[in-house]
């Protein structure tokens, strides 16, 4: 009986803290999809401060070769080309930048903004974030900054893969609700994984698994 009582217990802990992470890669938006702020995987983002010219989001397809038209590389018009953004047969496909035209020009397609700017996350509850993932980070002062409730958390440097490159920046799993993306020239974001946060309704399921574990302790100590 007791036996049953124990797995039962394991399973109440087990159940309410195992929470399966879940990866951002905005491929339920379509290249050239544009935008003051975008929504993929049900998390928002949104145009922040930015530098230079720029002050719209948009979808770039890293898949296009270097030239493409119109949602891979665009000149602007001063044939600044989009060729380190592209990332062929890598398996990654789309990915978010802040855009180098305003308003958007569908005539060049996506091309990111080359003195940076701010990118704002909101996960919309509290959540567990690990790894964010960008491509073509050429300078050691581009950031990641996590918020809870309104509050700056911690700031985090983004690590420099250079030209032509994607690097992992870790969170180490930070609590946050928020984040504010922030580039110091052209970059991309590629993926961000996180988990949400036990919500309080599974309080009880835990506590319960605790309550039958302290029982089984104290019938094993009488039964001593």
């Amino acid at each position: 009986m007791f036996r049953k009582i124990a797995i039962f217990a394991i399973f109440c802990l087990v159940a309410t803290s195992i929470n399966a992470s879940t990866i951002i890669d905005f491929d339920d938006l379509n290249p050239g999809d544009n935008g003051a702020t975008l929504v993929s995987g049900g998390v928002t983002f949104s145009a922040g401060a930015v530098t230079g010219e720029g002050s719209l989001l948009a979808i770039f397809d890293t898949n296009c070769n270097s030239g493409g038209f119109p949602t891979c590389t665009g000149d602007n018009g001063l044939g600044d080309d989009d060729g380190d953004l592209a990332f062929p047969n890598t398996g990654r496909n789309e990915v978010l930048i802040i855009n180098d035209q305003i308003p958007y020009d569908p005539n060049i397609g996506p091309d990111d903004e080359e003195n940076g700017g701010n990118i704002n996350v909101e996960f919309g509850m509290d959540v567990f974030i690990f790894d964010l993932e960008f491509l073509d980070i050429e300078n050691t002062v581009s950031t990641v900054e996590a918020f809870l409730n309104g509050s700056s958390v911690q700031i985090f440097s983004i690590v420099m893969g250079g030209n032509n490159t994607a690097s992992i920046t870790s969170l180490g799993g930070i609590v946050a609700d928020a984040l504010i993306i922030h580039f110091d020239g052209s970059a991309a974001v590629s993926t961000i994984e996180y988990s949400a946060v036990p919500i309080p309704a599974a309080l009880p399921f835990f506590m319960g698994g605790l309550g039958l574990l302290a029982l089984i302790r104290r019938g094993k100590s009488n039964g001593n």
